[in-house]
């Protein structure tokens, strides 16, 4: 046997031990069995959307034309397309005219919640108020004031 012949054996028994030695420690890794560090998941950040919502295109809940000293309601729709719960309050209905119930809560994550407008007008003209929603959306100033046109008649 020549010098070539006696280094390329060993240099290939050298290659597959080297081969095997690496095959077990990527079986073991791979069956659960290392204990190296795995990376943490990041936690999203809290977002709470709120957008609001009536009855006619623009964003307005608007009764028509409602009898003196009669009622009619609307619902209003509060809703949060954030990821985490919105709380809502409604500090004053407006004119003394408007009402809502309720007047505070919280909206999870994706959802809506309805509060019930009544309008009871009080004379006969022309009623236009802006109703504020206060929360703690996350967005912007402008979403964590929110305001929508409540408008009626009193016939």
């Amino acid at each position: 046997m020549t010098t070539a012949t006696l280094l390329a054996r060993w240099w290939s028994g050298v290659f597959v031990v080297a081969l095997l030695a690496v095959a077990a420690a990527t079986s073991s890794c791979s069956s659960g069995n290392s204990s190296s560090p795995t990376a943490p998941t990041p936690t999203p950040t809290p977002t709470r959307i709120i957008s609001l919502s009536g009855n006619t295109i623009g964003d307005e809940l608007a009764f028509g034309d409602v009898q003196v000293g009669t009622s009619a309601t609307e619902t209003l729709t509060i809703s949060n397309s954030g990821n985490s719960t919105l709380t809502w309050s409604i500090p004053g209905s407006g004119a003394g005219v408007f009402t809502a119930s309720p007047t505070s809560g919280a909206v999870a994550a994706g959802g809506s919640t309805s509060v019930t407008m009544t309008f009871t007008p009080t004379a006969v003209i022309s009623y236009v108020v802006t109703l504020t929603v206060t929360s703690d959306a996350t967005t912007s100033f402008l979403n964590t004031l929110n305001l929508i046109a409540l408008t009626g008649t009193g016939t």
